[in-house]
């Protein structure tokens, strides 16, 4: 009789510890996932919306860089458009920077809204371009603005691209999910553009 009450108290202590992982697990895992969001527009992605109105999906890139090459294969979305180029600069902080295959040149500002740590805007000098993604790195992975996807709200051409945007984020950091009246996202880095110029008529 001693033993098996013995037994019992064992197996019921071994269920409470298994308990007990298991919501440690769940909490754990609530920290450092971001919350998803799905937008009732279509667009799914992490708030905020840039001021295009574009929820960034997160692309896994293991620490490399976005590639354009990736769009509608690798990364999913719509194959990007013939005669589209790439152009990256390290770090978005204000400036101009010109693409020397192109001449191109791509002005990036302090934010409409948002840290100027993870946030940023961008245009395209005199609209001699149209921006159809951007990839901002952050940590290992990637925030992916998809302007072909998603109905950008000054759409260029068919619904399609832009000339720029405003209050676009890196990926979200550990802390994402704990601010949500602030969210918090890890530093801006390598910026890679995906964009074709524009004829320009005389």
């Amino acid at each position: 009789m001693t033993q098996q009450v013995r037994r019992t108290y064992r197996n019921h202590r071994r269920g409470a510890w298994a308990a007990v992982l298991v919501v440690l697990v769940a909490a754990a895992l609530a920290v450092v996932i971001p919350a998803f969001a799905s937008t009732t527009d279509g667009n799914s992605g992490y708030p905020p919306k840039s001021g295009e109105g574009i929820y960034p999906s997160i692309v896994n890139v293991g620490g490399s860089n976005f590639s354009c090459s990736s769009v509608g294969t690798s990364y999913g979305g719509t194959p990007v458009p013939s005669g589209l180029h790439q152009f990256q600069i390290s770090k978005p902080s204000p400036g101009l920077y010109t693409d020397p295959a192109t001449d191109v040149t791509f002005e990036i500002k302090r934010p409409t809204s948002g840290d100027s740590k993870s946030y940023f805007d961008f245009s395209v000098v005199g609209n001699a371009a149209v921006v159809f993604h951007v990839g901002v790195n952050g940590g290992t992975n990637t925030a992916w603005y998809d302007y072909v996807s998603n109905e950008p709200t000054n759409a260029v051409i068919a619904d399609d691209g832009v000339y720029g945007d405003t209050s676009v984020h890196s990926t979200p950091d550990s802390k994402y999910s704990k601010n949500p009246e602030n969210y918090s996202f890890y530093t801006a880095s390598i910026t890679t553009f995906c964009y074709k110029p524009l004829t320009v008529q005389p």
